[in-house]
């Protein structure tokens, strides 16, 4: 069926699941992390997939494989997110083979923590490409294919709402990821398309845990204050508000406590980030005269 047709049928067409178990669902960073979880937990509810990622391992497909159920379709699709031309094919072919989405969850994404100073052109400009334009990618191929009574989930950040530190590249991208997603909600509103944006604080992914190899204390304070979710814990809240169509979902209350921050009282936000910064600043600034004073008295 050409893509024309299939917009032609989606557009004639009712969703009658619009607040129950989608059938069909497409997760992008499915491999792996939160976009794996999500893969495993509309698995368990006997919705058909179609998984997308740069590469699956062998582990990584048995996983999703192994819980569907007879008449229940897995089929996984490796594309860039980044290359608008790679996902739109790839998501033709989806639909071949599954069938247009009811839900999509775009959870594909990197980060790369260091100060804009450090930042190289490259490394900001690959976490705009993956993030930001990833996320224009996955939308624009699936919108128009998606029928009244569909729901799309876009993967931001709570580092989208509120910036952090050494985030420069990341906080960048996911600030587009939450306004893009403002702009989808309200033109959506007319096919009747739910749109919601997930801004979480840490939660401990692989990509989590690979970005704590680089050690800032600065940037760990301030996301201590936001506090960090088990990722079984998360995909649990995560998922309960997806199933409630919530616009904007933030799952855990310290989350939750930095959003107000930032948004009723923008000035007290960043009188707490300056004064958490000034004081990691402080301490390191005492720790290095400290060695120095030791190195002097053992020479």
């Amino acid at each position: 069926m050409s893509a024309g047709k299939r917009r032609l049928k989606c557009s004639l067409l009712k969703n009658a699941t619009k607040r129950g178990v989608p059938p069909r669902a497409f997760v992008t960073g499915a491999a792996s992390g939160l976009g794996q979880r999500f893969c495993q937990e509309l698995l368990s509810k006997g919705v058909s997939l179609a998984a997308f990622d740069l590469h699956f391992d062998s582990s990584a497909r048995n996983a999703l494989e192994s819980m569907a159920t007879p008449g229940q379709k897995v089929e996984f699709y490796t594309a860039d997110v980044s290359d608008a031309n790679a996902v739109a094919a790839a998501v033709d072919q989806a639909i071949d083979d599954v069938e247009a989405p009811d839900l999509v969850i775009h959870s594909a994404g990197i980060c790369e923590p260091s100060t804009f100073l450090e930042t190289s052109a490259e490394s900001f400009t690959r976490s705009i490409n993956i993030n930001l334009i990833g996320t224009r990618n996955v939308a624009a191929a699936a919108l128009p294919v998606m029928a009244a009574g569909s729901h799309i989930v876009l993967v931001a950040s709570l580092a989208g709402i509120s910036a952090n530190y050494s985030y420069a590249g990341y906080s960048a991208s996911k600030f587009g990821v939450v306004g893009l997603t403002e702009v989808l909600r309200m033109e959506m509103i007319e096919r009747d398309i739910d749109v919601t944006s997930l801004c979480p604080a840490e939660i401990m992914t692989p990509m989590v845990l690979k970005e704590q190899e680089r050690v800032d204390p600065i940037r760990i304070k301030l996301k201590a204050f936001a506090g960090s979710m088990e990722l079984d814990q998360a995909c649990t809240l995560i998922m309960q508000g997806i199933a409630a169509r919530k616009p904007r979902l933030v799952p855990g209350f310290r989350a939750k406590l930095t959003v107000l921050l930032t948004h009723v009282m923008p000035g007290l936000a960043r009188k707490i980030a300056r004064h958490m910064i000034r004081s990691e600043l402080g301490r390191e600034r005492a720790a290095i005269r400290g060695k120095a004073h030791r190195d002097v008295a053992g020479l």
